[in-house]
């Protein structure tokens, strides 16, 4: 078996399943998830963005496992201690399956049955050999609600454009912002005007955690929709609907672009993806997505 740690939200939590899923194919054998650090809800001396498991609403092939299952060195400690434990045991154990950087690591698909993956692999490289595969693992289980079949008939009939604006712990998680950030406006702004030049009669369709901010903040001249009030797989399978995407520096919204299935489909992300400069972001868009 190979077995990968899920943290972070949804988009965090599909990176670290389709690296693990890759290594479990080219191994020929079962993936599990370890979602301890999902169920630990030990209060933090520093704030922290609680998470849940995510991975439920799509067609998956891996299985959560029991602690029992997890290696010695590999296991999730409670609370804060046990974020700086795991922050030493990264940086100093070097741990094969531990992901040392941001950028891709073509040696993890190396590793062999029994590995154990931490990190949060943002890049398709990990699974670009098996993108069919992943793309019907991350379809939904179940219908979309009337409300949302309601919105993919509106996105479907028009040459649609998916805006998504991320703020929720990108403004309330000091950490978050620090390491992040928000793209600002005028990245909007400009990734609107790049859009209607290519497409003049487009309708954009606006996602966001904080729709109300949206409301107030965007100026977009054009027919445009706000997309209330559905959970968050409905939403990401809705922006993979849109025949263009304008992401945020979000992997959630990474992959609601990715899983977009239109051949000749115009993705903009921003250039600038982290406020901190010691990480870099340079394996995370695709080449044939436009930076800004």
């Amino acid at each position: 078996m190979i077995i990968t740690r899920l943290s972070g939200g949804m988009g965090n939590q599909m990176f670290q399943y389709a690296v693990g899923r890759a290594l479990a194919i080219k191994n020929n054998v079962a993936l599990g998830l370890d979602t301890s650090m999902l169920l630990d809800r030990t209060p933090r001396k520093k704030q922290f963005t609680f998470r849940e498991y995510e991975l439920s609403a799509f067609t998956i092939d891996a299985e959560i496992v029991p602690q029992a299952t997890v290696p010695f060195l590999y296991k999730t400690m409670p609370g804060t201690v046990g974020i700086y434990l795991d922050y030493l045991r990264r940086k100093f154990l070097r741990l094969s399956g531990t992901e040392k950087g941001t950028g891709f690591d073509g040696s993890i698909l190396s590793l062999g049955t029994g590995s154990y993956l931490s990190g949060y692999w943002q890049s398709e490289k990990y699974f670009n050999e098996i993108e069919g595969v992943i793309r019907k693992d991350f379809s939904l289980k179940v219908p979309l609600s009337e409300k949302a079949q309601y919105v993919l008939g509106l996105i479907e009939s028009k040459p649609s454009i998916s805006l998504h604006v991320r703020r929720g712990d990108y403004v309330s998680d000091k950490n978050a912002h620090d390491i992040l950030g928000l793209s600002p406006i005028s990245y909007y702004e400009a990734a609107i005007a790049v859009m209607l030049e290519k497409e003049p009669r487009a309708s954009f369709f606006v996602f966001s955690d904080d729709i109300e901010w949206c409301k107030n903040n965007l100026t977009i001249n054009a027919e445009h929709v706000f997309v209330e009030d559905m959970p968050g797989y409905e939403h990401m399978t809705l922006m993979s609907k849109c025949k263009h995407n304008i992401i945020a520096n979000s992997s959630f919204s990474w992959w609601g672009a990715w899983l977009n299935s239109n051949a000749n489909k115009i993705v903009i992300a921003p250039k600038k993806w982290y406020n901190n400069k010691a990480f870099n972001n340079d394996d995370l868009i695709p080449d044939h997505w436009i930076t800004l």
